[in-house]
């Protein structure tokens, strides 16, 4: 048994999320001390463009009841699912965000909240989500903006490349992702097909 923090990538559903509550208050030894040392964090996907889902609305309610804390992320493509503009995807992925972030206020006044953000652009070619490129790295950056400007922490998107195969262009997309991460001061990395927790204890504070 570990007592390290876990960050979930994505509950699907209310019912799915009152199971991980509660495996996560028996390790503490109950729900107020969960609430007091949430060991648990949630990570919860938008639906672009400008959507959210119901299943992962109602999941994040039931986890912002409980005193653990939430983020959603946009994943919004440049191209496809949202403008091909830069500036236009970041203000789609925002608006997706904030909106979800604002309806766990809402429910639950003072719970803890996160921003995360892995926008990308879409390959023309294929139509496929890219995640790596080198316009991810200016939507990390900006998106640390955007988190600071609403004094929340943001979960960045890192370890990524657009690479067809493990070849120098995934060695230098990878360093670059990570990189810009940590150049920007990003509360938390996700990636390297686990996430990074940096910041657990901070997100109590908000």
């Amino acid at each position: 048994m570990s007592k390290k923090h876990v960050q979930t990538e994505t509950i699907v559903n209310e019912r799915e999320m009152v199971a991980a509550i509660d495996m996560a208050a028996g390790l503490v030894g109950g729900k107020d001390a969960l609430r007091q040392r949430p060991v648990l964090s949630i990570m919860q996907c938008t639906y672009s463009p400008l959507g959210q889902d119901g299943g992962s609305l109602e999941a994040g309610l039931a986890a912002a009841e409980a005193g653990l804390p939430v983020g959603y992320m946009t994943m919004a493509s440049a191209g496809s699912n949202a403008p091909i503009t830069l500036a236009g995807t970041l203000v789609v992925g925002n608006a997706e965000v904030i909106s979800a972030l604002a309806l766990m206020q809402m429910h639950a006044p003072g719970c803890p909240v996160y921003y995360a953000a892995a926008q990308t652009m879409t390959d023309l070619r294929t139509g496929a989500y890219t995640g790596g490129g080198p316009e991810d790295y200016l939507f990390g950056a900006a998106s640390n903006v955007l988190s600071d400007f609403y004094k929340v922490p943001l979960s960045m998107g890192a370890y990524a490349t657009g690479a067809k195969e493990p070849d120098w262009q995934a060695g230098v997309d990878n360093a670059f992702s990570s990189f810009m991460a940590v150049l920007t001061m990003s509360d938390m990395l996700l990636g390297a097909a686990c996430c990074m927790v940096r910041a657990s204890c901070r997100m109590r504070n908000f």
